[in-house]
């Protein structure tokens, strides 16, 4: 019986037999992992309440036959999003989707990870949620290298993004573009290269807020055929 620790974050859970559960969670050692909690979902279960989602947590795992099995949990951070207002849960849940729909299996990536602690605790701590899950989206992009590339870009000039190549055009494309505008440019720009708290001291205005969450959320679907299930955080 081989016994390893973990530490890392639920992303999401769904029910198996008559007590247990199999959980996504995106952990610093291993990256997206899925793992076993048996008999948790019975009332006086120990580990339920360590297996929430927006807490950091600590795991031992023994590996199991198919999947592997948790055998202890203790939570060490809570993000208390549930507290917050709609649009901040729904930031979360989006970020969650984001890694879970997106990370491969059992790759770490300490950026996402350190990504994903900054934004939680940005939740909490007051900065607009609507900047919030606009900055994970795109720095976990980052991450990766896929983000939309600004590199050609000339303010002043009338630019497209053209959501299937991730490319900035001048040139009007034939299929699937938004307008992207120069103050659009500029703050992504600036999310690219700051941490979010020095983004959000900037203050930027509700529209340019707006522009830049529809373009990215059509970026996401054609980019990568994905459209977010969980709530609509991202609204035409």
């Amino acid at each position: 019986m081989r016994e390893y620790n973990l530490e890392g974050f639920v992303l999401r859970r769904f029910s198996l037999g008559e007590a247990d559960r199999i959980l996504t969670v995106f952990s610093r050692e291993k990256g997206k992992i899925k793992l076993v909690a048996k008999g948790v979902r019975r009332g006086k279960a120990k580990l339920a309440g360590h297996l929430e989602p927006f807490c950091e947590v600590r795991l031992r795992v023994i590996k199991g036959k198919s999947l592997d099995i948790i055998i202890g949990a203790e939570a060490t951070k809570l993000y208390d999003i549930t507290s917050l207002e709609q649009d901040a849960l729904s930031s979360a849940y989006l970020m969650c989707e984001i890694l879970d729909r997106m990370l491969p299996e059992e790759q770490p990536n300490e950026p996402a990870f350190e990504l994903l602690q900054s934004s939680l605790s940005s939740l909490t701590n007051a900065v607009p949620a609507v900047l919030a899950r606009q900055y994970f989206a795109l720095k976990f992009l980052q991450t990766s290298g896929s983000q939309p590339d600004l590199s050609g870009t000339r303010l002043g000039s009338r630019h497209y993004l053209v959501y299937e190549s991730g490319e900035i055009a001048t040139a009007r494309p034939n299929t699937h573009y938004g307008i992207i505008s120069d103050e659009t440019i500029k703050f992504w720009r600036l999310i690219y290269t700051n941490p979010l708290n020095q983004v959000a001291r900037v203050g930027i205005n509700a529209q340019i807020l707006d522009e830049g969450e529809k373009l990215l959320m059509r970026y996401y679907e054609y980019h990568f055929s994905l459209k977010f299930k969980s709530l609509k955080v991202f609204q035409d």
